[in-house]
């Protein structure tokens, strides 16, 4: 070992006579005070570290928690609508407006189905509605006892305008597109399920899809790829002339 880096007491300067000298003790003094410090800074970290990842395991029990409670309540919401048969309401025709979970969606959906029911042929006297709103968590099973009994599928275009499949035939599925935004995958689809389809443009809901339409024709903006990209993101509505 190397003079001056050696932690034995016989090589330091008075040790002679075997006990450390007091240059050594306070040397050793100043390197325990720091070893502690480092271990209390150490144990804190530590400790924060174990404090943190308990706070994130709570918030994510709480958060299963929470997705759980939704589920349970969507769930709940379906089976207590006209569409599940319930209350003999088997004996009126059905009108199902599917209302998505974020982004794209119908504006005033009970609004707009109340409106449909009493235009359509016998009013509310023939006629109920349902309001569903989707959720990942809603047991396929429901969903096809519900849809399953619809005259009529309202819904924004979308990905939940797959539900067509569950339609009994001569249904009729309608989309309502943002404007400036049409595609016509899913009517295509529909027929061949031997459905009727329909659909309309909405009027603009806000300052980006008023502008987009301002700027552009339906044409003109599916064939740009950042028009059809913003103008995908808008919420829709029924018009009077629509449900007429």
């Amino acid at each position: 070992m190397h003079a001056g880096h050696s932690c034995d007491v016989r090589e330091k300067p008075g040790a002679g006579d075997g006990f450390p000298s007091t240059e050594y003790l306070r040397l050793e003094g100043v390197i325990s005070s720091k070893g502690a410090e480092g271990g209390a800074e150490g144990g804190a970290e530590g400790g924060e570290s174990a404090t943190g990842g308990a706070s994130r395991r709570l918030e994510a029990k709480e958060g299963e928690a929470d997705k759980k409670r939704k589920a349970e309540r969507a769930i709940a919401e379906l089976e207590g609508h006209a569409c599940m048969g319930g209350g003999g309401s088997t004996t009126f025709r059905h009108v199902v407006v599917y209302q998505r979970d974020a982004g794209r969606r119908l504006e005033g959906a009970e609004e707009a189905a109340d409106a449909l029911v009493e235009a359509l042929p016998g009013g509310t006297g023939a006629w109920r509605h349902s309001v569903v709103t989707h959720h990942e968590n809603l047991p396929p099973c429901l969903l096809k006892r519900c849809l399953g009994n619809a005259d009529v599928l309202v819904t924004p275009h979308g990905f939940q305008s797959m539900l067509y499949v569950l339609l009994k035939p001569g249904a009729m599925m309608y989309e309502v597109f943002p404007p400036r935004y049409y595609k016509h995958g899913y009517k295509r689809a529909a027929l061949e399920w031997g459905l009727a389809h329909g659909m309309s443009l909405s009027p603009p809901r806000g300052a980006l899809p008023t502008l987009i339409s301002r700027a552009f024709t339906t044409g003109g903006c599916m064939s740009m790829y950042y028009c059809r990209y913003f103008a995908r993101k808008g919420d829709v509505a029924l018009e009077a002339r629509d449900v007429e």
